[in-house]
């Protein structure tokens, strides 16, 4: 699961735990394999210390997360009956916080926050870092079930410290966090901002930390239209999952993969991609990722026009997110069957379905997904020539994509806008209109966006019997 990245040192300068955790820490070979694991082990096998054992068992537990969560739940599980039996608050406080992330890894958010909770109830001088560690977990949660004002909340916490007794590799852990927070607001000026302060922080050894800021980086920079750049940043991750072999990083690769070749038409491999990350998820499952690997598969079959199929691998997706109460992924499923029934004529289907990705949208104050709701509706209400609502769908929907800066859908919607105005035989307007698309687009650099636009400059051509112009 994504727990990596929220890095955290639990070290006692007169213990040798803090010895060994600082081998976990920089226990890569020269190759860049997985931390240490054996050393732990070994070490948990010789000592019969009580703050030791737990400790050792915490840090195991720590570091299995993202490759055995089940045993990683367990060896927390051990550290906290033990610090518990024994009153070792300091073990017992970072236990609660290891004991929440199994929860964390299994969907179970309210068991979550409770362990969470009674971490952050004991209060012991030397536990900063255990803290804040917690709060992070916290908002990360609220970040991933879509309540964003409490997972700025949260985050705020740790910044309102002024760096007080943090590690820079804690500050990078938070400034990754709150600058994806950012990226999924598409607040792309205040994820950048907090992103390269988390790159300029991060430990160079924390690997898994440095690729987590990459993977975010790239989507920033996918938002903000620099593909060049993005694809640079998850060439960079994917390098540093290749040599560590962690699965969770492993499957966003794939993931990034599919997207890259979606992105250029090239449909084949965009599936196959797809099915690499279904192979490494029937090793390792996380469930909100697995949610995101039958999410995109559905993609790529909607794209090729197969859309039993899609349908199939969405409400895979989706028994998972309703079930989580993941409201952005079940949103985007929404809407991409709203989709589907659209490309299919169901359309009292396809509005039942974006009206509920709308309201949790909403909820959720997602102008990105509010709009990308505006759009299709307006699509809709153009297939069944409703013309007047569907241009003030559109409009709405470039309003808001202009505010945000997603200038990628600000073309596709004035695109659409163009179709209305053509169907109504005002085709100076809609030529218009084909041309701010067009201008648009040229920032977007697709091929595909291109070619469908100038399609429908030869048709409208056509229609205006300027013939020349058409087949140029």
């Amino acid at each position: 699961m994504l727990i990596r990245f929220l890095y955290h040192i639990y070290s006692s300068s007169q213990s040798i735990v803090g010895v060994l955790c600082l081998i976990v820490l920089l226990g890569y070979d020269a190759s860049g394999q997985l931390p240490l694991f054996d050393s732990l082990k070994r070490e948990l096998n010789r000592t019969r210390d009580v703050q030791n054992r737990v400790e050792l068992l915490n840090q195991l537990a720590f570091q299995y997360f993202d490759y055995d969560d089940s045993l990683a739940s367990d060896y927390a599980q051990q550290a906290l009956e033990l610090s518990l039996k024994h009153n070792y608050q300091k073990g017992a406080k970072y236990a609660f916080t290891m004991v929440g992330l199994g929860c964390l890894s299994r969907g179970e958010y309210q068991e979550a926050f409770r362990n969470f909770s009674l971490s952050n109830e004991i209060k012991i001088p030397d536990a900063i870092e255990t803290e804040v560690f917690t709060i992070i977990l916290t908002g990360n949660v609220y970040r991933d079930i879509g309540i964003y004002d409490s997972a700025e909340y949260y985050f705020n916490q740790v910044v309102q410290l002024k760096d007080q007794a943090l590690s820079q590799n804690i500050l990078a852990t938070l400034y990754k966090n709150l600058g994806y927070l950012y990226v999924l607001q598409w607040r792309n000026a205040e994820a950048l901002s907090a992103l390269e302060r988390a790159e300029q922080l991060v430990d160079v050894k924390d690997l898994y930390l440095q690729a987590e800021i990459y993977f975010t980086l790239g989507i920033l920079n996918e938002n903000i239209l620099n593909f060049e750049k993005a694809d640079q940043y998850f060439i960079r991750a994917c390098g540093i999952a290749e040599k560590s072999k962690d699965t969770f990083q492993l499957i966003k690769c794939e993931l990034r993969k599919s997207n890259l070749q979606l992105r250029i038409g090239n449909y084949k491999d965009a599936l196959s991609s797809c099915f690499n990350a279904i192979n490494l998820i029937d090793k390792y499952e996380y469930l909100p990722q697995v949610s995101e690997v039958y999410t995109l598969t559905g993609e790529v079959y909607a794209e090729l026009g197969q859309y039993d199929v899609a349908t199939r691998y969405y409400f895979q997706a989706l028994k998972i997110t309703e079930r989580l109460g993941l409201k952005r992924n079940t949103a985007r499923l929404y809407a991409e069957l709203a989709w589907v029934h659209k490309e299919q004529s169901n359309f009292e289907s396809a509005l039942d379905y974006l009206l509920r990705s709308r309201t949790l949208r909403e909820e959720m104050n997602d102008q990105h997904g509010i709009s990308n709701c505006l759009n299709v509706q307006g699509l809709i209400y153009y297939q069944q020539k409703k013309y007047n609502e569907a241009i003030n769908n559109f409009e709405k929907a470039i309003t808001i994509r202009r505010q945000i800066g997603h200038f990628e859908g600000v073309a596709s919607s004035i695109f659409n806008l163009s179709l209305v105005y053509e169907a109504l035989e005002q085709y100076n307007k809609s030529l218009e209109l084909l041309e701010q698309a067009l201008a648009a687009e040229d920032k977007i650099n697709s091929d595909i966006s291109k070619a469908i636009t100038y399609n429908q400059f030869a048709s409208l051509f056509i229609k205006m019997k300027r013939y020349a112009e058409a087949e140029r």
